[in-house]
């Protein structure tokens, strides 16, 4: 879809967490087409590298940053990072997500608290994170998606 048209992000500044996975490398794409500066974080710095490159190729501005986000010294840091390098953070694409993908019987404890760290823990806490800063500045959006079991 284009959607250079539509819409118009040239002074924005979009942090993508799972910037590197399926769904954060579409949103990343689509934003391109839109102008901004593009934050591409994921727990792979090489797919996040790997995205940016794509849309550095296209002349789009984007940063390629490694974050954990079921660690939260990590998630500050890459909430403290963007700002420092961008001034700000004006919309926040919360896509960083895991599977395990096994029969729910076979799950382990060790299983279901990584699933919840990344999932939940870590989408709560990068919204939060960003939030601190959009509340200090009162402007910003926050889009969230909720990873769920298959």
């Amino acid at each position: 879809m284009r959607y250079k048209n539509a819409f118009d992000f040239k002074e924005k500044v979009i942090l993508i967490t799972g910037g590197g996975g399926d769904v954060g490398r579409e949103f990343a794409r689509a934003f391109a087409q839109c102008g901004g500066k593009k934050i591409i974080a994921d727990i792979s710095l090489k797919k996040a590298q790997a995205v940016s490159k794509e849309l550095s190729n296209c002349g789009e501005v984007s940063l390629p940053v490694h974050v954990d986000v079921s660690n939260l010294d990590s998630i500050k840091s890459l909430v403290q990072n963007a700002i420092e390098k961008f001034g700000k953070i004006d919309i926040l694409l919360n896509h960083a997500g895991l599977n395990i993908r096994k029969p729910a019987i076979d799950f382990t404890d060790v299983d279901w608290e990584k699933i919840i760290n990344v999932n939940l823990k870590g989408e709560f806490f990068v919204a939060q994170e960003v939030g601190k800063y959009m509340i200090k500045e009162k402007k910003g959006k926050l889009l969230i998606q909720l990873q769920y079991l298959r």
